[in-house]
């Protein structure tokens, strides 16, 4: 999948589905054998830019829907249950390149398993409500994410 700006899938919307074809790609092959699927709803590269751009009611990371319903409503049950990875750095200008070369301070990691709500299986993302509720979902998951790593305390 790659990130792309409103403007340029404005320009260009055959982007857009290109990301959705890879997803499926990726579903077919999840079909054929055992796998993890990584999906990071909140986006892979952040700026302290980038973050005041976001109009956001959240004071980390905004999340973003669409892969993650993309890969539920083709996988559906297939899947054994989400794994919801918190990350919470101690230094506040992170870097993942310092953190391969072990030179990022510590590093605080809490993963709970999620249950799969039934209605996730029964609709698709392209409709309307069940869009609306995927999203208010995620952004319910999110607002306690956000307390969470705002409450943190490195004792």
């Amino acid at each position: 999948m790659r990130r792309y700006s409103r403007e340029r899938l404005a320009r260009n919307p055959r982007l857009a589905e290109r990301d959705r074809q890879a997803t499926q790609r990726m579903c077919d092959h999840a079909r054929e054998m055992p796998m993890t699927i990584y999906n990071f709803v909140e986006g892979t590269r952040f700026t302290a830019a980038k973050r005041h751009a976001q109009s956001s009611p959240f004071e980390h990371l905004r999340p973003k829907a669409g892969g993650v319903a993309q890969v539920i409503g083709l996988l559906g049950e297939r899947l054994d249950g989400i794994l919801d990875a918190t990350l919470h750095y101690r230094r506040q200008q992170p870097n993942f390149w310092d953190f391969l070369c072990g030179r990022e301070e510590q590093i605080a990691l809490v993963v709970k398993r999620i249950a799969q709500p039934d209605w996730m299986l029964e609709g698709r993302y392209d409709d309307a409500q069940y869009k609306e509720r995927f999203y208010s979902w995620l952004n319910t998951l999110w607002q306690e994410k956000d307390a969470a790593l705002s409450s943190y305390s490195w004792s």
